[in-house]
């Protein structure tokens, strides 16, 4: 599939620049995260594996999502942004294919002024822990009002190599 336009960062989002796609957990839905243009659109899966776009997400202007995964109960996905340095806390819509952003956690201090860019974002098989590489950081997770909200955030020391 080929997105079209960009994002306000000159530039980091000059084009479309999708990042990662996969598999929503229900398999009905291929997920598509495109930094270039802050957008997480989603492609419903028909015969012979057609895809046919079903929903567009739109993040914060010049946040430029990069990673995408899901809870292990199929009902939220986590977002890593590179350029905002976020974790966008999303509902999915199985019927619709659609997103929801529930919370925006930001990943560093607020008085940071190093440069810095989020990478990846991976979630723990119980659900407790969500993890995001470039700093290592660690987010955990707490039930609240049927939504994942984060208790701690652990940013550790260092740098690592970005997930490709």
């Amino acid at each position: 599939m080929q997105h079209e336009g960009k994002g306000p960062n000159k530039d980091r989002q000059e084009k479309p620049h999708a990042h990662y796609s996969d598999f929503t957990p229900d398999g009905k839905y291929a997920v598509a995260v495109d930094l270039g243009t802050d957008e997480i659109i989603t492609y419903a899966v028909g015969e012979e594996g057609k895809l046919t776009k079903a929903q567009t997400f739109n993040t914060a202007p010049g946040a430029g999502p990069r990673h995408l995964t899901f809870h292990p109960n199929g009902k939220y996905a986590y977002v890593m942004t590179e350029l905002s340095n976020e974790v966008l806390v999303l509902e999915y819509n199985a019927q619709e294919g659609s997103f929801t952003q529930l919370q925006a956690i930001a990943t560093l201090p607020a008085d940071f002024t190093e440069n810095s860019q989020g990478s990846a974002i991976h979630i723990s098989s119980d659900g407790t822990a969500s993890s995001m590489l470039e700093t290592v950081g660690i987010i955990r997770l707490q039930r609240l009002r049927s939504m994942k909200t984060v208790v701690n955030l652990y940013l550790l020391s260092g740098r690592i190599q970005k997930e490709t």
